[in-house]
Order: structure tokens, then sequence, then C-alpha cells
């Protein structure tokens, strides 16, 4: 079931992680299969997101917790 509040918001801006992938997000890059190595930019963009998402992640566990 998808939410009516998903299609009112513009996710263009929003980071997520792999799972997220196609749905317009900013998110990290995928390894190509099989045994595929991402390009050295594709690595520093991956890095740059997560940087980005740990500061996120540790805030909600803080929450939770």
């Amino acid at each position: 079931m998808q939410s009516c509040l998903m299609s009112a918001i513009d996710p263009s801006g929003w980071i997520a992680d792999k799972r997220y992938v196609g749905r317009g997000m900013i998110t990290p890059h995928k390894k190509p299969p099989p045994n595929g190595e991402l390009s050295e930019a594709a690595k520093e963009a991956n890095k740059s997101i997560n940087k980005i998402r740990q500061v996120v992640e540790r805030a909600i566990a803080r929450i939770k917790s």
C-alpha cells in the first residue's frame, strides 16, 4: 500500500540507503554484479552519502534509547 503523503512530497533531496534506489532519492551506488567494482568517483560519492547518513542514524538511535 502506498501512502498519499509520499505522492505529494518531492523526495529528490532526501538521502536514503540502497533499498530506495530508483525512487528519486540520493542513494549510494551499488556494486555491479558479479564481483564488480565501483569506480573511484562512485566510492567517493558513497563516502559522502554515508557520512551524512551516519549522523542521522546515530541521532535516531539516541532517540530510541
